[in-house]
């Protein structure tokens, strides 16, 4: 009798948490990062430095079949950096198509895996010893893949960590102090951190 109970309430506590990412529920999430570095020349102050970014992200999502979800990512961006006498503010937004297929691992917690397509656009001013001040435009897109695991706390609720990503992207700016143009393009394999480059989001589901 003990055994089917168990048995019983295994296959409740799963089909429960399954309702979670079945075909035709949402998702919200938002997720932020927040960083500052400071380096400090003790023989000579003029070389300090200190850089701060803040990130946001807002995503929405539809899982199109269970355990399969589709969604829109939109993010912003704000930092400073001030160095021997120059200082540097940027500001960024932009916005990510992405799919992701997850897989149970144990109980509530889950790996996920997708692929992505994103586009950012960055500005940075910067003032010096030059008269007026300078400025850069940036247009960045990009496809890549990443994967992670995710937390399913109730119905309601989930987390995600990405912890591996692999990016292609084509990078272009132009600079207003001399009208110069560059182009870049890179290959990024990388593994992120909890809290890093909008690694780490809470989600509701409904």
């Amino acid at each position: 009798m003990k055994t089917y109970l168990i048995a019983a309430l295994l296959l409740a506590a799963c089909t429960w948490t399954a309702q979670s990412q079945t075909k035709g529920t949402n998702a919200i999430g938002f997720g932020v990062s927040s960083q500052t570095t400071k380096h400090e020349n003790e023989s000579n102050s003029v070389f300090d430095s200190e850089q701060k970014s803040t990130n946001y992200s807002l995503t929405y999502g539809h899982f199109i079949k269970d355990n399969t979800r589709v969604g829109l990512t939109a993010f912003y961006s704000d930092g400073s950096t001030e160095s021997s006498g120059t200082e540097t503010n940027s500001k960024g937004y932009g916005g990510m198509l992405h799919y992701q297929k997850y897989y149970p691992l144990l109980k509530k917690f889950y790996a996920f895996a997708g692929g992505r397509g994103r586009y950012m656009y960055t500005e940075d001013e910067w003032n010096d010893d030059a008269p007026s001040e300078n400025s850069q435009k940036s247009n960045l897109y990009g496809i890549g893949a990443y994967g992670g695991a995710a937390y399913f706390l109730s119905k309601r609720f989930a987390f995600e960590v990405q912890l591996l990503s692999a990016d292609f992207s084509y990078h272009r700016a132009t600079n207003s102090d001399n009208n110069s143009k560059t182009t870049q393009t890179s290959l990024n394999v990388s593994s992120t951190g909890a809290i890093n480059n909008l690694g780490f989001n809470i989600y509701f589901l409904f």
